[in-house]
C-alpha cells in the first residue's frame, strides 16, 4: 500500500525573552519583548522574579500584543519575592498570528514607583510549519 509523500521538518519550540527592571525606560507605556513570525503559535508565557518589585501599593506586569495590552497575561503581581508565573496562552491570542507580531510587556505601579525589581518575561511559541 502507498502512502503519500511526508514534509518532514523539526517541530522545536521557540523562545523570545526581556528582562524588564523597576527602571526600564518606557515600561509604563509597554516595551518590546519580541516579534512572533507570521504562522506562529504562542503556548506558554512565563514571568520570573528574581527581586521583587517595591511599589508603594502594587505592581502588576502584563504581557500582550499591544503596548499596554494584556492578551498573554493581565497584571501578574510582580510586588512579591522571588516568584514564578507560568500561564497558558489563552486560545483567542494563541494564534497562528497572521502577520509577524510583536509582544510587549508593561508594568504599572500604583502609587510611588519603586527603586528595586526584576523580572524576565519569557514566551514559548512554536514556528510555522511550511
Amino acid at each position: 500500500m502507498a502512502t503519500g509523500g511526508r514534509k518532514t521538518q523539526l517541530q522545536v519550540v521557540h523562545e523570545i525573552s526581556r528582562t524588564i527592571t523597576f527602571d526600564t525606560v518606557g515600561a509604563s507605556a509597554g516595551v518590546v519583548v519580541g516579534i512572533l513570525p507570521a504562522g506562529a503559535v504562542a503556548h506558554i508565557t512565563r514571568v520570573l522574579t528574581s527581586t521583587a518589585f517595591n511599589g508603594t501599593v502594587s505592581v502588576a506586569l502584563s504581557v500582550g500584543t499591544s503596548a499596554t495590552g494584556t492578551q498573554l497575561i493581565n497584571a501578574t503581581d510582580v510586588r512579591t519575592a522571588a516568584a514564578r508565573v507560568d500561564t497558558v496562552v489563552p486560545i483567542a491570542s494563541a494564534g497562528p498570528y497572521a502577520a509577524d507580531t510583536p509582544i510587549y510587556a508593561s508594568v504599572a505601579f500604583g502609587g510611588t514607583a519603586g527603586t528595586a525589581g526584576v523580572s524576565t518575561v519569557v514566551v514559548e511559541y512554536t514556528a510555522a510549519i511550511g
